[in-house]
């Protein structure tokens, strides 16, 4: 990832580094919060304090392009880390 690079908040729409966002991604119908930021897929872009927010609006869907709700109770998870 270059230094320059710049993603948007699914829950905000405010754009920052990939540093400040976390990135998940869904494996096999779940979300998953990608640490390394290197899983393969599509991810979506959220910051730590739009987490809740997020799940609370089923933006996941949407922004991963999924045709079904994911399964949320991981993504649930990452707010207690």
């Amino acid at each position: 990832m270059s230094i320059n690079s710049i993603r948007t908040c699914i829950t905000c729409r405010k754009q920052s580094s990939p540093t400040s966002l976390l990135r998940v991604v869904c494996i096999d119908g779940a979300l998953v919060l990608d640490n390394e930021k290197s899983l393969p897929g599509r991810g979506a872009w959220v910051h730590q304090s739009c987490l809740a927010t997020a799940i609370s609006r089923g933006a996941f869907k949407y922004a991963l392009k999924l045709t079904e709700q994911p399964n949320e109770l991981d993504a649930k998870d990452m707010k207690l880390k």
